[in-house]
């Protein structure tokens, strides 16, 4: 809690930070939850600064014990605040190593083997044909597989993903190889991290 204080950690790290006494209980409060352990509901207003709240005892708890923790979202917004603001902010000051990765839902991710299908597929229509075209052209650069990465501002193009997207049903490990298969990579990049947003 004291590096949430006026002389604190983040007030030598972040010029203009505001100690904020909802935040240090909070904090406080989330870290009794870890370390009993009990459960805990919090309700906090904006502002207060929550994710920050919640982040630095799971950190802690989850390095400390050679664990993972899970940070659910409810929003794509707060998991890309999350995991381009707060938690790279976290890994520069605190005195504390961790990984964190984004684990979405196994339909997120685009499966080689489907697109390969999808290609071969005859008489594409023109928004199909247009989706193929941008795959294969994202294809060769992504690393992750995730569709966020790829622009479909057309509702009919995204509609077609399910054609080309990881399925568990379709998706065997004897079919989709872990190393062919993006899911599984996110999933293994996953079993090795301390946090995990999804």
């Amino acid at each position: 809690c004291k590096m949430l204080e006026t002389d604190g950690l983040f007030a030598q790290h972040f010029g203009g930070f505001e100690h904020r006494p909802q935040q240090v209980d909070m904090l406080a409060n989330v870290l009794g939850a870890f370390n009993d352990p009990y459960h805990l509901m919090v309700e906090a207003g904006t502002g207060t600064g929550k994710s920050i709240a919640y982040l630095i005892p799971a950190i802690y708890w989850a390095v400390k014990n050679g664990q993972r923790v899970v940070i659910s979202t409810n929003t794509i917004n707060l998991q890309d605040q999350l995991l381009n603001k707060d938690i790279p902010a976290l890994q520069k000051i605190l005195p504390i190593e961790f990984k964190a990765v984004a684990l979405k839902g196994r339909s997120n991710y685009v499966c080689p083997r489907r697109l390969q299908m999808f290609r071969a597929k005859e008489n594409l229509s023109p928004k199909e044909s247009r989706l193929l075209a941008k795959l294969l052209v994202w294809m060769p650069s992504t690393t992750t597989g995730d569709r966020e990465e790829l622009f479909m501002p057309d509702y009919g193009e995204q509609a077609l993903w399910s054609q080309v997207a990881s399925d568990g049903n379709i998706c065997t490990p004897r079919l989709c190889t872990p190393d062919s298969s993006f899911y599984a990579r996110a999933r293994r990049a996953a079993e090795s991290a301390h946090v995990i947003v999804v």
